[in-house]
């Protein structure tokens, strides 16, 4: 196994990283291998510890956090993510709220199993989001369209 690393992504503003801090020190992640965001708004504007994350991250090294949020602000940037990690990189992810998010498993288990079950749901998810956008785009334009808003 290669260099393990911690990645917490959270809010400038009222979100405790001190408690994932103590989660990821359990994990046995060293202090100077988490890596921390904080986002104003929840935005996505500067993953700047992410990019340098991604830089460091290597085939075999293992890499923990909290939840997929972390990786994004919809499906579509999360499983792109999740691609990157796993499928290009060749890191394992472990997702701590979610348990049975352990790549280490599904190499255990039946190759790469865990990893492409995920990033089909984020696929799907992705494109069920995009559709249900659409959808309410469409019906706002109808909606107004009926008003005389719009022409």
């Amino acid at each position: 196994m290669g260099k393990v690393y911690g990645y917490i992504r959270a809010l400038a503003d009222g979100q405790d990283v001190d408690k994932q801090i103590v989660k990821m020190r359990e994990m046995q992640v060293m202090d100077r291998d988490i890596f921390i965001d904080r986002q104003e708004d929840g935005a996505d504007a500067c993953k700047s510890s992410y990019r340098r994350l991604l830089q460091k991250l290597e085939a075999g090294d293992l890499l923990y956090m909290k939840n997929l949020d972390s990786l994004g602000n919809d499906y579509g940037e999360i499983g792109r993510q999740w691609r990157t990690l796993t499928k290009e990189k060749k890191a394992d992810v472990v997702v701590l709220d979610l348990p049975h998010v352990d790549t280490r498993q599904g190499k255990q288990q039946c190759d790469t199993l865990v990893e492409d079950i995920v990033l089909v749901m984020l696929e799907y998810y992705a494109d069920t989001e995009q559709a249900a956008r659409g959808q309410k785009r469409k019906e706002g334009i109808e909606e107004a369209g009926s008003r005389g808003v719009c022409d």
